[in-house]
């Protein structure tokens, strides 16, 4: 299975349940991707190591919407706290996109837009209840 898991709004929001429930999905050979806005770098590091997220430990691979869109050339801007943009269809569609090319067989996110360029039955929003249900927890 293809999980992927937002991390401003989901994995900070509940760091304890899903890094344990990522844990185990990891170790029984399931692929966890984490995606979300922000570049992979310093700030994201520290996020994930406050939230007990480590790799190969409970994620195997990570997804920024702002290092892909750099790498394609997308023309961005910088807002007044150092954050890159790009216009708002490429930025919330570019989730879905990546769900259907490493065909993700779900993903957990706390912002309703991006639900509508995911696969029908791919975007769920986010619910700690939820997510204890989904996984037996």
């Amino acid at each position: 299975m293809k999980i992927g898991l937002d991390i401003h709004g989901v994995i900070d929001r509940n760091p304890d349940l899903l890094a344990a429930t990522a844990r185990s999905l990891v170790t029984r050979g399931d692929d966890v991707w984490l995606i979300t806005g922000a570049p992979w770098g310093d700030r994201i590091l520290k996020t994930l190591d406050l939230c007990g997220f480590r790799p190969g430990h409970n994620y195997t691979a990570f997804f920024s919407i702002v290092d892909y869109h750099k790498s394609i050339g997308t023309e961005m801007w910088e807002d007044k706290n150092g954050y890159l943009w790009t216009d708002d269809e490429p930025w919330d569609r570019t989730k879905g996109d990546f769900a259907k090319k490493v065909g993700l067989d779900t993903h957990w996110d706390d912002t309703v837009r991006y639900g509508d360029w995911f696969p029908e039955g791919v975007f769920r929003l986010y619910s700690p209840e939820d997510f204890k249900k989904e996984y037996g927890l």
